[in-house]
């Protein structure tokens, strides 16, 4: 285990001197382990160019574990792993309320397994400054993926309904119009270019390619998830914001070899269709060995969805009128089905699948 800064010290140190006892052992080096700074700093800062001119140590890095790193340093680093299979991340730092996550920065590890980002504060899921097409080709995860968990990532569409009188508390009137503004020049210039190469007709049907995309920004943001079909283990920070179109769309294709999935922060929409989209996406896991819930609110379409899915061997679960001290203690009781969860607001809860012993 090293520090940071010890372990840029250590790079340094081998830059200048060829004939360090370390080169050797860091060009064969396949598992690195990076704790960040005790004191973070507040100031933004890039990755020092000592680490770029030493990128020839991490080529054969195939398990990356970092924890208290700024966002912006992991991404760094990450460009100078080809070989990266397990990336994970734990206590991640963003600097600003409005760095945003996006799937597109992951899009270089083609070999990687595992994806696992624990982030310390909330971190905005965000969008694309780019035209529409070329926002559809950056956004694809590596098909890789075994293992997916996005903890502390949010998509700015829950705001409305946890804080339905300050929709804009998050992102600043201003600044919405600014990117709004940025973004349709974008796609004028996008479209003069259609136009230029391939005339009228074909810019009217790239429209119509891309009208499904443009009504739903959240289909934009997710539809990478589509192709991740080798997916053992699913994990959704806060699916609050997902429409039916999410569920359908996105997350039941790539989750029908899940054995373990995990939902966070969802909260009652009373829409018909948004809950059955839910029930729908469940019935095809049919390897499914845990599910776990938390901060949950469930209704009929996470209910009838894990009753479809064969018996339980466990419930176990903490509703939320059962915790205390804001949610750090927590009492346990073992349910005999699925059925006592409707209409209950969970804070934790574990079912696993299979005959009971």
């Amino acid at each position: 285990m090293e520090e940071w800064e010890l372990y840029l010290e250590t790079l340094s140190a081998m830059q200048f001197n060829p004939n360090h006892l370390a080169r050797k052992q860091h060009i064969h080096t396949r598992s690195l382990h990076i704790y960040g700074l005790k004191n973070a700093r507040t100031s933004i800062s890039t990755l020092p160019p000592i680490l770029r001119d030493m990128k020839i140590f991490l080529k054969n890095v195939t398990r990356l574990f970092l924890a208290k790193m700024h966002f912006d340093d992991i991404i760094d680093l990450i460009a100078h792993t080809p070989s990266l299979q397990i990336l994970r991340c734990d206590n991640i730092r963003t600097r600003s309320s409005y760095y945003n996550m996006m799937f597109s920065l992951f899009s270089g590890l083609k070999r990687l397994q595992v994806l696992d980002l624990r982030f310390r504060e909330a971190c905005e899921h965000g969008d694309y400054a780019f035209p529409m097409s070329k926002r559809l080709n950056r956004r694809a995860l590596p098909t890789t993926l075994k293992e997916l968990r996005l903890v502390g990532i949010y998509d700015s569409e829950e705001i409305p309904f946890l804080f339905p009188r300050h929709p804009n508390a998050i992102l600043p009137l201003q600044q919405q119009h600014a990117q709004q503004e940025i973004i349709q020049h974008q796609e004028v210039q996008q479209q003069q270019q259609e136009i230029i190469e391939g005339g009228l007709t074909s810019l009217l049907r790239r429209r119509r390619e891309r009208r499904p995309h443009r009504d739903d920004p959240l289909m934009e943001r997710y539809q990478s998830l589509i192709h991740l079909t080798h997916l053992k283990t699913l994990c959704l920070g806060r699916c609050n914001a997902y429409t039916a179109r999410v569920w359908r769309e996105c997350i039941k294709p790539c989750i029908g070899n899940v054995e373990n999935l995990k939902l966070s922060g969802w909260r009652t929409k009373t829409e018909e269709d948004l809950e059955l989209a839910i029930q729908d996406t469940l019935q095809v896991m049919k390897k499914v060995k845990v599910i776990e819930l938390s901060d949950f609110e469930c209704d009929v379409g996470i209910v009838h969805g894990i009753k479809q899915l064969g018996p339980t061997s466990l419930i176990r679960v903490c509703f939320h009128h059962d915790t205390e001290d804001g949610g750090s203690h927590c009492h346990f009781r073992t349910l005999p089905n699925v059925d006592i969860l409707l209409k209950q607001k969970v804070h934790m809860c574990k079912i696993k699948f299979g005959k009971k012993k």
